[in-house]
């Protein structure tokens, strides 16, 4: 699936498989709210900025090559591991769990 995403939106996906963002240039995922679900798969983005946001990894890694960005965070994985390349901003709450992994 490919799609534009304009800002100020909420966004759901829940897979079995990998979940690859692609953000184009300099632009950001903006958004009021992100899920990102992943069964058996690893989520990779670049940057995130967003009022909530909960990313679930349960048989792989997450790997965030630049910045999140978010009023309320809530990351974790089972068997992966976490990985934010360059910032972590939390503004009211935020939440790492890796059960089997590294931070």
């Amino acid at each position: 699936m490919h799609t534009w995403v304009p800002e100020d939106f909420n966004l759901d996906v829940s897979i079995n498989g990998d979940i690859t963002g692609v953000n184009m240039k300099d632009t950001k995922l903006i958004s009021k709210s992100l899920s990102l679900r992943s069964e058996s798969g690893s989520i990779r983005a670049r940057r995130l900025r967003n009022d909530k946001c909960v990313i679930e990894a349960l048989r792989g890694d997450i790997d965030i090559g630049s910045y999140i960005e978010s009023g309320d965070l809530m990351m974790r994985t089972g068997t992966g591991e976490i990985k934010v390349t360059k910032r972590l901003g939390v503004v009211q709450r935020g939440t790492v769990v890796s059960e089997g992994g590294r931070l």
